[in-house]
Parts: C-alpha cells; structure tokens; sequence
C-alpha cells in the first residue's frame, strides 16, 4: 500500500483533509503545447476549495521507483484573483488561501523532465523508461500518479472527475484508463485509482476486441517483431480465459498500451499493472511468448489480491501467496488457453525449480523477505519460487484427497466469493490456512511455517502432476560468469578465473570483447562472445556455471501432453 500522507497538526488542514476525504469534484482540461522542438501538455483543474478558506493540494510525487515528479510539473499558478499558492515544508504540498467554499482553478504545465526517448534501461531504472511523463511532438505517454494535481486526500476519497482533450490533433488517438477516443470523459473514482492510470495520445494504433460484450482496447506504437492484431488477440485471450477462470466478466473496460524502448543490441520488456488497464514498454525485439507471461501475471493481480481486498501488514510476509500463486496461475492459465504446450510448462517449471535450488538465498527467513524485498534481487525472487512450488503441490494434496473433484482452483474461488461475500476484508496467513483446510485434511500451517517463514527447501515433487510427468534429478553449477563485469564496458576481457567454464573455452586476459549474448543471472544458457586476438575474430560460447554442481530436482514429460492440459 502507498504510504498516507500525514496530516498537519493545525486544525485549517485537518479541517481541509476531512472534506477531500468525502466526495470532490475535479474538472480538468488539457491541450497540446508545441514549441519548436519541445511539446508539452496545459493542464486547467478545478474544485472547491475547502469551508475554511485554507486548502492543501497535493503534486504528483513518486511511482514505480521514480521520484520527485513534481519536478514535471512547471508555472504553477492559481487562477482566482483573491487566491494565493504557497510552499509548505514539503515539495510536493502547497498551500492555498482562499474565500471560503470559493471554486478554486489552478493552471500548470506538464513537461518531459528528461532528454530524449524511453530506453532499454529499464522502465523503472531511469528516466526514459515509461514512469516519468513521456511528451513527444508525435505522442505522449503519462501515468495518472505523474499528471494530476489534486487536494490532498486519503486514497480512498471518492472523486467525481470531468476531463476535456482540447485542440490536439485531428488525427490523434487518445485513450486511457477511463475510456478511448473520447474528447471528454466524466467518471467516478477514487483518489488511488485515478492516480494509478495510464494516458496515451497521438501515432497510437487503436485496436478493439470484445469479452462477452464488453470492449477491450490495446493502443501500439512503432514497429515489433509481431502483428498488431497478434499482440491484439493475445491480451484478448489472456483477458477471457482469466476473467472466465474467476466467472468474472463484469469489467466494464480494459485497456493496455504498448511504447516501444530503444537499445541496440538489448532486449527488454515490462510492465506495470493500472486501474482497468496495463502499461507496457518493450524493445522492438521483445516476443510474444514473454510478453504473455508478464500479461497474464499482472492481469491476475486484478483477483490475487485485488478483488480479495488486499493483504495484512507487513503485505511481504504474504507475498509467498500474492506472488507465486499468481506466478503458478500464470503458467496455469496459459497451458490450458493453449498460448503455451506441455513443453513449454514444464521448462518453465524446470527454470524455476533451477533458480530456487540454486539461489544463494535460499534459506533466508521471511523476515528477510520482508526487509530486503525491493533491495535485493534474488531475495525479491524467493516468495515467487515458494509459493509457486508450494501451490504445485498443495493442488495434487487436494487432488488426490477429493479424487479428483477438487483442485486448488476450488480454494481459489472460494477466496473470491467471500470476498465478494464481504466475509474477509483483507487476506491473513490464518484465513488461508483455514480456507486450504477445508478441502484437504492436511496441515498447510506447518508448510507455511517450515517453508515461507523458516526457509527450509521445498523438495519431494514426485506425483504432482500425477502420471503425466516423471521427476529426475541433475547437477547444475551455480552461475558463474567466469570473468570480470568491468569487460563489458572497458571492451577487453579481464579478471578471468582460471578453471571456469569461460577459461576452459578460451577465453583470456586482454583480447578485445567485440559483443557478447549472456543472460544475467542464468546458469542453463550459454554465454556467446565475439572475441578478438591477434587481429583474428573468434566466437567463444559456454555455460557460465561453477565447477561446484548441485542437485537439483527437474519435470520430464511422459507421453503427449494432453493429460497434462486438461489438468
């Protein structure tokens, strides 16, 4: 959850939070600026201003590890003759001064605070990556929590909002969260959910598909190694098999955008999961296969946990559920879509059980999680694995005691029917542990305990896709690049470990690195570098593991596949 701002001991801005926190109306209109090179948006809101003649509004501030978004925002200024804006100890806070209960209208500009086009960096790794506002002569890219100025209010705090896209191109596509290709919207929301929304306009190509009647629209730019309607019918199918998973199909809309980021030589995709939509940025060399796993796993949080109300703090303690079950819905899901085969399924599970078993942090605590979750990269992984490989074999555990009437799927459902019930407000590690043991006579809470809490390894995965798929057992090195990090930016090859798997191939101090394929991180695909020495060029490919192996268990399918499907 968003940390709440605090409110301000003096009783003029308790007073202005209380009336925001009930219903306010926001009216904004928003126009194209061009200047030579440079673009920008005009942005006009207006509201009511607060009884006491003191109202705080609040800028746009961090999302998605960007910071300081106030800085987009440039000219502010309030509109009414008696008004006066002023600082307050805190940037993204100001102050206005008011007749009391006076509408108040404000004008400022929304400005691209960095140089050039989002890049392959990573979307939430710098500037240009799709979490700051993006604002082109062509088009522009904004999130809600990176746009709007609002009073200062609790998430929760019911908005009715009116927007006008004024003087923008004719021939400019727009579309959003609340809708497409309308030049003004009116809608009901809360405070946190039109803050988390994307906005998009101009060289977008607008796609439409239907759910059981209610539209889906997918907004693309530039040129990728798919078709627009591939990528198209893709989210398509992912959205009618996810809401068809929870007989859910009351979504009204949904829409996801797709902004392509440059990197020569780079392959890069995400994405961040919005109110009724998903924003998407990738290189133009990303495929469909990946794609869908970032799709159909964002577009399960809309249930997982969403629609179940959310998580008790600390939510990290709880992410072994969040996350890997989402993960081990994902897969799922897709499987029995048919956007991927019983091959496919297993690698991925083969990939998974690879990194879990090989992961220096494998029997951290979840205390550990809980601290260094968003610090630490292979600690953020562990809640994925865990419960990804524990919801695998709870599902055969519930499976085999109802023979075959029941499956994890039942639990899943039931979640979602209480909460739609209002028998949870939010979920526990204590409603789910009683939730699973309804349909299994099994004691689920020492698992949690043994394997989320403590760390212990999760193993013994013999039967739990029933006879479809056998369980070996093979010898993996941990990941080990086998030459100094500093070769890729200094272009010649240093710090080579002699008995690594990179020294066996030939690879040596000093010859020049002329490019290089290595998947960071992943002991199981080789290494590929174009070498020079000599004046001659060499190609050198290896897998980067440690001479030290270690047993890890792996799926193999028997027969076709099919009865792995209908699973």
């Amino acid at each position: 959850m968003k940390p709440h701002i605090l409110l301000f001991i003096l009783l003029s801005f308790f007073s202005s939070t209380q009336l925001f926190a009930k219903n306010t109306q926001v009216f904004y209109e928003v126009s194209p600026i061009f200047q030579n090179s440079e673009a920008k948006l005009k942005i006009t809101v207006s509201f009511q201003g607060d009884k006491t003649g003191i109202t705080t509004i609040k800028l746009p501030l961090e999302f998605g590890g960007q910071d300081a978004l106030y800085k987009c925002v440039q000219n502010l200024r309030v509109i009414n003759a008696n008004a006066k804006l002023s600082e307050t100890d805190k940037p993204e806070l100001k102050k206005i001064t008011h007749l009391p209960n006076e509408k108040i209208t404000l004008e400022y500009e929304l400005v691209q605070d960095w140089e050039g086009n989002p890049n392959a960096g990573g979307a939430s790794q710098n500037a240009g990556g799709g979490y700051r506002p993006i604002i082109k002569k062509d088009y522009f890219h904004i999130l809600g929590s990176g746009t709007w100025i609002l009073p200062d209010s609790e998430e929760d705090a019911k908005l009715k909002v009116s927007i006008v896209w004024k003087n923008f191109p004719q021939n400019w596509t727009l579309a959003n969260s609340f809708g497409a290709n309308k030049a003004q919207q009116n809608f009901q929301t809360d405070a946190g959910s039109f803050l988390s929304s994307v906005f998009v306009g101009g060289d977008f190509r607008v796609n439409q598909r239907l759910v059981k009647g209610k539209p889906i629209f997918v907004a693309l730019r530039g040129k990728w190694n798919f078709t627009d309607d591939e990528f198209t019918n893709l989210v398509q199918k992912i959205i009618q098999t996810e809401r068809g998973f929870w007989n859910d199909f009351k979504h009204p809309f949904y829409l996801v955008t797709a902004v392509p980021l440059e990197g020569k030589n780079s392959y890069s995709f995400g994405g961040t999961g919005l109110t009724d939509s998903f924003a998407t940025f990738m290189t133009d060399n990303a495929n469909l296969d990946n794609i869908s796993f970032l799709l159909a796993h964002e577009y399960f949080h809309n249930w997982n946990t969403i629609a179940f109300g959310g998580m008790k703090e600390p939510e990290a303690l709880l992410y072994w559920f969040s996350e890997g079950f989402t993960d081990y819905y994902t897969y799922r899901l897709l499987l029995r879509s048919g956007l991927i085969n019983a091959e496919k399924y297993l690698a991925q599970y083969n990939e998974f059980l690879t990194d879990y078993y090989l992961s220096e942090v494998r029997n951290e605590n979840n205390q550990r999680v809980l601290k260094d979750f968003f610090s630490n990269y292979a600690v953020s992984k562990l809640p994925y694995r865990r419960g990804f490989l524990l919801a695998t074999k709870w599902n055969r555990i519930i499976v085999d005691q109802s023979n075959g009437k029941k499956s994890l799927d039942d639990v899943m459902q039931n979640i979602f029917r209480d909460a739609k019930q209002k028998k949870i407000k939010q979920l526990s590690k204590e409603y789910l542990i009683g939730i699973l043991s309804k349909y299994a006579k099994y004691d689920f809470a020492a698992d949690i305990e043994k394997y989320a809490e403590n760390g212990e390894t999760i193993g013994n995965f013999a039967g739990v896709f029933g006879s479809c798929v056998e369980t070996f057992e093979t010898k993996i090195g941990k990941f080990e690049l086998g030459f100094s990090n500093n070769s890729f930016k200094d272009k010649v090859v240093s710090g080579v470990i002699k008995d690594s798997s990179a020294y066996q191939a030939g690879l040596r101090d000093g010859q020049k690195l002329l490019g290089f394929s290595v998947y960071g991180g992943d002991a199981t695909k080789p290494a590929e570098l174009t070498i020079e020495e000599n004046g001659q060029k060499k190609k050198i490919s290896y897998l980067p593991q440690s001479q030290n192996k270690i047993s890890t268990p792996q799926f193999k399918l028997k027969g076709n596949g099919d009865c792995l499907t209908a699973q």
